[in-house]
């Protein structure tokens, strides 16, 4: 009997030896750990509450985007777009064979649907009276602002024109085409005055001050400086993509250009030297002067906008658009730009940049020749917007 209620008693033993000695063992919450789990919860509360505080503070700090107004209307992507001289109309040119003129705040004025095909440039005239307009298929069309109603057509390229120019005049315009053909014609009479054949298309052009030399930029990596008195060329090389826009400051000394190379290029016309380098992350499609020449506004195929202080040799601001691809950028009068590009969109913003001169020497960062030499960067400091409809 002894014996029996001794193994009972181990076994009774045994069956407890599993369980918790104590409350706390057991998992049954004492003062001191429910204490413990309210302050770790009220800290992650207190967490969560200062990142929304920190969010509220970014938004509302933040600087706010540029943005003046998208340009909504056109059905298909935006091939080019350009302010009136006198700032105070743009237009635009799609693949949906429309143009359209539109106000700096972004109300459409006039819809100008006379092309059967994409209409790949657009621009103003130099007194603003009319519109010249290129095709996909090499047509050149005169409109009247007005009316809207065409006044002249300038036939002679057979492909799509890539860019136009006019000289300050008006007397001349300069047209570029994928025929590999540079034309310059008698804005007034409609005939053409020069047409010069090239060993590769292209791309871009733009006119000195003087009207007497035209500057093209080509797919096969080379800016050519016309003499159209003579038909023969200089040029700059150091792009090792396609150029694909040009522009000159308003003092007529610098150029800029950009490429598929993914930099942005500046000039000197007086010196026949490159100055400086900027670069990017993808290739730049669109390249302007602001209305100053103190900056320089570029596009890229990803989308994005960039601004380039020229006498700082900086960066200035990175802006993220709502274009999956900004394919060209103009410039307007009191610090607007407009960019257009893929989906069917084109935006207009405001800098509003007070540049001041600095104390330095505006001399050539690059002595020797260009494309060979080593290219100071400068300070990179940039300010990143977000573009907002």
């Amino acid at each position: 009997m002894a014996k029996w209620w001794e193994n009972i008693s181990r076994m009774s033993a045994d069956d407890n030896s599993g369980q918790p000695d104590s409350p706390v063992q057991s998992g049954a919450r004492t003062p001191t750990a429910a204490t413990a789990t309210f302050a770790s919860g009220l800290r992650k509360l207190l967490i969560l509450v200062a990142l929304l505080l920190v969010a509220v503070l970014v938004v509302v700090l933040w600087p706010q985007p540029p943005l003046v107004t998208n340009l909504i209307g056109h059905r298909k992507g935006v091939n080019d777009i350009t302010f009136s001289s006198d700032g105070s109309l743009v237009a635009t040119a799609s693949d949906d064979g429309t143009i359209r003129l539109w106000s700096v705040d972004g109300d459409l004025l006039k819809t100008i649907t006379g092309h059967s095909e994409r209409v790949s440039v657009v621009r103003f005239t130099p007194d603003d009276q009319k519109i010249l307009s290129a095709s996909g298929k090499g047509k050149m069309r005169v409109w009247d602002v007005e009316t809207g109603i065409e006044t002249m057509s300038l036939a002679g390229h057979d492909k799509s024109v890539g860019d136009m120019a006019f000289s300050s005049d008006g007397r001349q315009v300069a047209s570029v085409a994928w025929d590999q053909t540079i034309k310059v014609w008698d804005f007034f009479t409609g005939q053409a005055l020069h047409t010069i054949d090239c060993s590769a298309v292209q791309e871009c052009c733009v006119f000195t001050p003087d009207g007497k030399r035209l500057i093209t930029g080509g797919t096969d990596h080379v800016i050519r400086l016309w003499d159209l008195a003579t038909r023969q060329h200089t040029t700059w090389e150091g792009h090792w993509g396609a150029v694909k826009a040009l522009d000159i400051s308003v003092d007529g000394d610098t150029v800029v250009s950009c490429s598929g190379d993914w930099t942005v290029r500046l000039w000197s016309l007086r010196d026949d030297a490159m100055l400086h380098i900027f670069r990017h992350t993808d290739k730049i499609l669109g390249v302007t002067f602001s209305e100053d020449g103190l900056f320089v506004s570029a596009c890229s195929k990803d989308g994005s906008v960039l601004t380039y202080d020229v006498l700082q040799r900086s960066n200035t601001a990175h802006f993220r658009t709502d274009l999956n691809s900004a394919v060209k950028v103009d410039a307007g009068r009191d610090g607007r730009f407009g960019v257009c590009g893929y989906p069917a969109l084109a935006c207009l913003w405001n800098l509003n940049h007070e540049p001041k001169l600095p104390e330095v020497s505006v001399e050539a960062d690059v002595q020797d020749e260009p494309g060979l030499t080593e290219v100071s960067e400068g300070p990179q400091q940039v300010d990143e917007f977000e573009a907002r409809p």
